[in-house]
């Protein structure tokens, strides 16, 4: 601008250092905007770099007019900082809600209002009386001489209630954070210090020099403290309030460690599962203990990490649990990695609990299997004997039994069948779900082709129609589908109506496998009955003229159940039965 005129002083380059420094610091802090505080902190640095740089310029002019022109641009940065200062400590102390564009409106009232007056000052003079310049240290420089006015003074004590009421937040939330925190908010509390200290001492007239503002020179060290609480402590990464929020009363240990493995953060549960205190903040994390970063490097993938170890220290054998995670800031940059530790003692033990019973109830299955065995073949003996001595008197004595004879004869062999029908399904009940079973991919439609061919004689016996959709194939244990289908066709030539049966297979996806129908149009089932058609020796057939055990769905249904999938049954008195059973198409169905 044409009429300024300079003077060279010692110091202006600190002031302009200053103001850089201040100003990268908020340019940091706005590209990581998306962080607690970030942009109220970023309005702050640049408010302080703004006042700094103007101020180097004010000392640096060497005419009034210049020197004013630059104490008025030294008033807007004054005029902002209280304010974003007031703002950053708001959000950083968990208060962000508050922050909102009334608030921020409302803040920003008397300092628009006193930056008008700042800027017409000459026609009101209640900012300040400019004084002139005069010479100070040996005549070297010249300097800007004024006395402020009511509305300076105003202005100051509106700023120094914002910049007092920042303070006693940082103050009270540092009472209750961990050690890092603490690191945090003393920092950022000695740069806001610093600054109002000096600027006090200035306008209460203690200063070496009269109207020679210390206050600018001040941001120098405020912003060595700044940067120190942001790349060491990660200021704008890690903020108490959320980690207090998040990790305070957490029952898992949590580890924060930077790019270094250095330990920055920790909760009470880390303190306590691995024997550590806040004084570990500082440690490297494999130094402190390098059995659990052995764990954890086990069992690395790149990225995360799990590892189990046995901790003897104290006297108790604990198992605990690490799980390691890489930790970005907002620009995806890895910043450092968060561990979490586990006590998983309970856990295992529960575990080692459950095996020991899933042991125990497989050798009791297999007991159970094998005394089922011996029954059969205990119970198939006399039986046969019985079915033998039958057939043996009706032969011998066929010409002297009467009708009442014959009948009971008829009776008895029913009977007989019956019982080696229940002997055959119960012993076919208690395998299902054997250990040794060989899962394998099954074709359907094969499993119903052997069906039918066993039921043939019956079928054109009967002048049954059977018609099938194409079947899946299906992962499961071949011998029990072939039981499910068999006892399915079975059920539907047994309960037939009067006419010829007629039995359709259908198959449609489902959602994690596939849907097998078979549909007849026998007698049905009465729905008072369907409730109870899958447990174990009951029959729907209320009539009693249909054999069987009473067992054939209650098999059905535990198959069904073994292969992880289900069973349903829709039916109408004198329409038909349909059944209808999803099974998964793969292995992860299966149920152990």
């Amino acid at each position: 601008m044409i009429g300024w005129e300079w003077q060279w002083t010692a110091f202006t380059p600190i002031l302009v250092a200053a103001a850089i420094v201040m100003g990268t610091i908020g340019t940091y802090a706005w590209n990581n905007r998306d962080a607690t505080g970030a942009v109220p902190f970023a309005a702050l640095m640049a408010a302080t770099s703004l006042w700094a740089f103007a101020y180097a310029l004010q000392l640096a002019g060497a005419t009034v007019a210049t020197k004013l022109f630059w104490a008025n641009i030294v008033h807007i940065g004054v005029a902002i900082v209280p304010v974003a200062w007031f703002c950053f400590a708001l959000q950083f102390t968990g208060r962000g809600h508050w922050v909102t564009r009334r608030t921020i409106g409302a803040l920003s009232v008397v300092p628009a209002v006193y930056l008008v007056l700042v800027f017409t000052n000459e026609a009101h003079r209640f900012v300040r009386v400019p004084l002139g310049v005069e010479a100070v240290a040996d005549a070297s420089f010249l300097i800007f001489r004024q006395e402020f006015g009511p509305v300076f003074y105003a202005h100051a004590a509106y700023g120094y209630a914002l910049m007092i009421a920042g303070v006693v937040l940082l103050v009270q939330l540092s009472i209750w954070s961990p050690r890092i925190y603490r690191r945090q908010v003393g920092l950022l509390l000695v740069g806001a210090a610093l600054p109002m200290a000096t600027n006090a001492i200035h306008h209460a007239g203690f200063t070496p020099v009269p109207n020679f503002d210390l206050t600018p020179f001040s941001f120098t060290i405020t912003g060595i403290g700044f940067f120190i609480a942001i790349y060491y402590y990660r200021l704008l990464d890690l903020t108490p309030v959320a980690r207090n929020i998040v990790v305070g009363n957490l029952r898992e240990g949590v580890i924060v460690t930077d790019r270094d493995d250095r330990i920055v953060d920790l909760n009470d549960a880390a303190e306590h599962l691995l024997g550590l205190s806040e004084d570990a903040i500082g440690t490297r994390f494999d130094t402190l203990r390098p059995d659990h970063a052995m764990a954890l490097e086990r069992g690395s993938d790149g990225e995360t990490a799990t590892g189990e170890l046995v901790d003897e220290r104290r006297g108790e054998r604990r198992q605990l649990e690490l799980t390691s995670a890489p930790v970005y800031d907002v620009r995806g940059e890895r910043i450092g990695r968060s561990i979490i530790v586990r006590d998983i003692t309970a856990t295992r033990e529960l575990e080692a609990e459950l095996e020991a019973t899933i042991d125990r109830l497989r050798r009791s299955n297999a007991e159970l299997e094998a005394f089922m065995g011996v029954i059969s073949h205990d119970l198939r003996g006399p039986l046969r004997t019985t079915e033998q001595y039958l057939a043996l008197f009706e032969r011998e004595h066929r010409s002297a039994i009467d009708a009442d004879g014959t009948e009971l004869l008829e009776v008895a062999r029913k009977n007989t069948d019956r019982m080696q029908e229940m002997i055959t399904d119960l012993l076919a009940y208690s395998r299902i779900g054997s250990v040794d079973d060989e899962w394998t991919a099954v074709d359907c439609d094969r499993v119903l082709d052997d069906v039918i061919d066993a039921y043939r004689f019956e079928i054109d016996d009967r002048n049954a129609s059977v018609t099938r959709d194409e079947l899946p194939t299906v992962w499961g244990v071949p011998h029990q589908l072939r039981q499910l289908f068999q006892n399915l066709i079975g059920n539907a030539l047994k309960y037939s109506s009067d006419g010829p049966p007629t039995i359709h297979v259908a198959a449609t996806r489902a959602d994690d496998g596939w849907r097998v129908t078979v549909e007849d149009d026998g007698v049905g089932i009465e729905p008072d009955d369907l409730e109870y058609v899958f447990e174990l020796f009951t029959r729907a057939d209320r009539a009693g003229t249909a054999s069987g055990s009473g067992m054939g769905l209650a098999i059905c249904k535990k198959i069904v159940d073994r292969h992880g999938g289900t069973i349903e049954i829709d039916s109408t008195p004198d329409v038909g039965t349909t059944v209808a059973v999803t099974v998964p198409d793969g292995p992860s169905g299966r149920k152990k």
